[in-house]
């Protein structure tokens, strides 16, 4: 057993699941030595958990030696997605929004002090990033998705939050302070929406607006992504179209429209 930050943890498990996270950052499969190698465990430990895995369903094995997630998994997202009520309502809006950008639409929401992506629909002629996936919750300092809900944080929690999790940009190249990161989550609040533009993928832009609910608080956003030549031509459209969508879902979860919250305004133009 280890402690960790005052939680007790079980190391056979982290184990398990870091295995768990590794495939699923490697969807086309990996061997055996490969894992081994990756996690740093030797190869009988890697084996066991594998074998493990496989017998219960959550990874499978391929015809030419690699391990891939299982069954299973797709099983664990239904369950988590209908864990969530008010996500799993916001869905319909966000299908909605879909439909009406015909860009890639995302929903962030906020869980056990992190926001992670809940559900992501795809454009066909937008360009995917692959590096997110439901339940990502990397680079929040980058990302519009997450600052949308950020901005709306006491600025203590901003700055616990960023103690534990150091702000890295996904390209290397310098990142911001935590000074500069607080004023801009202080300017998104006052105008009610977030942008990132080329920042945390190169080549692609992000539009995205905070969700309230009946207590006035930010507990979701929906954002819009697309390559920045797009973007670039369709900025304010897509700006009134992610906030105005936004506050259709804050009215269906009982915010009233057009009120005043506790922590800041509605979207300006």
């Amino acid at each position: 057993m280890s402690d960790s930050k005052n939680k007790t943890t079980i190391n056979s498990v982290t184990k398990s699941l870091r295995v768990l996270d590794l495939l699923a950052k490697n969807p086309t499969g990996l061997q055996i030595k490969e894992i081994s190698s990756d996690l740093k465990l030797n190869l009988s430990s890697t084996y066991h958990l594998l074998n493990t895995f496989l017998l219960a369903g959550y990874i499978q094995k391929t015809s030419n030696d690699k391990y891939t997630l299982g069954y299973k998994i797709p099983y664990l997202n239904h369950a988590y997605l209908q864990s969530g009520v008010s996500s799993y309502n916001l869905s319909s809006f966000l299908r909605e929004l879909q439909v009406e950008t015909q860009e890639t639409c995302y929903l962030g929401i906020e869980q056990n002090q992190e926001i992670i992506i809940g559900e992501i629909l795809e454009s066909s002629q937008a360009i995917k990033i692959s590096a997110l996936y439901v339940g990502f919750k990397g680079y929040a300092h980058a990302r519009a998705t997450t600052k949308a809900i950020m901005a709306y944080w006491p600025e203590e929690k901003t700055r616990l939050y960023f103690r534990d999790n150091p702000m890295e940009m996904p390209d290397g190249s310098p990142a911001p302070s935590i000074d500069r990161l607080v004023k801009e989550l202080q300017d998104i609040k006052g105008r009610g929406y977030s942008l990132d533009e080329d920042a945390f993928v190169s080549g692609i832009s992000c539009v995205a607006c905070p969700i309230f609910n009946a207590g006035k608080t930010v507990i979701a956003s929906f954002s819009v992504s697309m390559p920045s030549d797009r973007y670039q031509s369709k900025r304010s459209e897509l700006i009134r179209q992610v906030c105005e969508t936004a506050r259709r879902a804050s009215k269906f979860l009982g915010y009233a429209d057009g009120e005043e919250t506790d922590d800041g305004g509605q979207c300006e133009d």
